[in-house]
């Protein structure tokens, strides 16, 4: 009898747990790559991949040496499968967090960074930060995708 109570007690914990997996979504592949722009890494810049009939975009800010991974549902779980639209969005202002301030101070700070950045423009050409206009593309496969974008003038 133990060990049917074990075995039933297993088979709820598997149902359970799978029952907490989306079922819905559209199936996603890891991307990740390089983004750089005059053939310098471009560290702080938002990467988006648009597809064009997935529920949302995938998402990701470059590091210091320009490198990212994209994010869709969960962090680091990549793109929707399929062709994308990229975009790149590189503000020209970013004022730097400080540590200890208070919710509402940041809140306000990341109005104001928000309002200055838009009106100090971008730090690259404005046409990549709109997928209509960058002339970037991509095919997310299965598998792990490395997309290396080269921006210029």
């Amino acid at each position: 009898m133990p060990a049917r109570i074990a075995m039933l007690t297993g088979l709820l914990a598997v149902v359970a747990a799978c029952s907490r997996v989306p079922h819905d979504r559209p199936e996603t592949a890891p991307v990740s790559g390089l983004v750089t722009y005059q053939g310098q890494p471009l560290a702080g810049a938002e990467v988006r991949f648009y597809p064009p009939r997935a529920p949302r975009f995938a998402i990701a800010t470059t590091d210091a040496e320009g490198r990212y991974t994209l994010s869709t549902f969960e962090p680091g779980d990549g793109a929707v499968l399929g062709e994308h639209l990229v975009a790149v969005l590189k503000p020209r202002v970013i004022p730097p967090a400080e540590p200890g301030m208070r919710e509402d101070e940041a809140y306000h700070r990341a109005h104001e960074a928000a309002a200055l950045a838009e009106q100090a423009g971008s730090a690259i050409p404005e046409r990549y930060g709109d997928p209509a206009t960058s002339g970037l593309t991509a095919v997310v496969k299965r598998g792990a995708n490395e997309v290396n974008l080269a921006l210029a003038d």
